[in-house]
């Protein structure tokens, strides 16, 4: 394992718990849980995850839409894909291109924006770091599907209407939405790049292939097993799809080149827009009208709260943080970010 050195001492248990996970991986085949130890992030450990990307890979070649079928239970509970023809719904697999891993504005999203969001600080205080599940009860917040979790690490139960695995990539993660529901698929769970949306009746219409977007254009040589980004939260509105894909590490790593909201055309793939670098690490994003707000943060970086516009992803307001964001809730007007150290409320009018 490559050695980093100057590590800050706020981030030197995330190194700890690295190597500790690391080795956990080693000796079993289940992945392990990124909400368990607060703050620390392992790193894939497929091969195939780990090569290159191919000159085709990064070519600038539209999204790709196929129809693939959805899957039907076995005798067993688990599930497996079937045939089109044989009677099982069919979806739509939209193989979305390699982005441009920069601000890039194709084309504006029609919505009514309004005046950004005034975020005002309400309350600032210093939490024991691995005190995540706390946070959570204390402020009566929920975050449907990241949640940190009690217990061992395990896998949620896939729907009937979905496969429990996309090839080798397993389900990890399923956000609930209210409207619709994204399940995140990956070889573990730092390095999930395929999703299924349902919507709210559970039938699966849309399959997303993301992996062109965990492959940065360039890469620190030695760095290469800690820039595999994933997709760490999607969510669907008005026709848009909006995703956060980030890797677990420094930016210089992927030459700053990380941590961007993507938009896209749900129906076909196509890009909307992509935002500036370094603005979504955290686990989630929240759309706030015509408005997203998202944060970044890591050791030796600036750490700070965005606002972006939906219409076409300009940034439009940063607000410091004492460290980088993990989680970011919105209950009755307010806005509750848990952060490595420091838990916040901001008023947002």
């Amino acid at each position: 394992m490559r050695v980093m050195l100057n590590v800050s001492p706020r981030r030197a248990a995330w190194f700890g718990a690295l190597t500790a996970l690391i080795a956990l991986a080693a000796c079993s085949s289940s992945p392990t849980n990124p909400n368990s130890q607060s703050g620390a992030s392992t790193v894939a450990t497929d091969a195939t995850a780990n090569a290159a990307p191919t000159a085709a890979a990064q070519s600038d070649a539209p999204a790709k839409k196929t129809d693939v079928a959805t899957a039907a239970p076995t005798s067993t509970g688990a599930s497996q894909m079937q045939h089109a023809g044989n009677g099982a719904p069919v979806m739509s697999l939209i193989e979305v291109a390699r982005p441009p891993f920069a601000y890039t504005l194709k084309q504006a999203v029609k919505v009514e924006a309004g005046d950004p969001p005034k975020i005002t600080k309400t309350s600032e205080k210093k939490n024991a770091i691995t005190d995540d599940i706390a946070w959570f009860e204390k402020n009566g917040l929920t975050l449907t599907g990241r949640m940190p979790r009690t217990g061992p690490p395990t896998l949620p139960t896939a729907p009937d209407s979905v496969p429990a695995t996309l090839g080798s990539n397993k389900l990890h993660f399923i956000l609930e939405h209210g409207d619709h529901t994204v399940l995140l698929y990956g070889p573990n769970w730092a390095s999930m790049h395929e999703f299924i949306i349902l919507d709210k009746s559970g039938r699966p219409h849309f399959q997303y292939d993301f992996s062109t977007f965990v492959k940065p254009l360039e890469v620190v040589p030695g760095d290469e097993d800690f820039t595999n980004a994933q997709v760490a939260w999607a969510i669907e509105k008005d026709g848009v799809l909006y995703v956060s894909t980030a890797h677990p590490t420094y930016a210089k790593s992927s030459k700053g080149k990380n941590a961007f909201v993507t938009a896209i055309d749900a129906k076909t793939g196509e890009l909307f827009w992509q935002s500036d670098p370094l603005v979504c690490n955290a686990q989630n994003f929240v759309i706030h009208g015509g408005y997203i707000i998202c944060g970044y943060g890591f050791t030796a970086e600036p750490d700070f709260l965005y606002v972006l516009s939906r219409a076409n992803g300009k940034t439009v307001s940063k607000t410091p943080l004492k460290s980088g964001p993990t989680y970011l809730v919105m209950k009755d007007g307010k806005l509750y970010v848990r952060t490595y150290d420091t838990d916040y409320v901001f008023d947002i009018k």
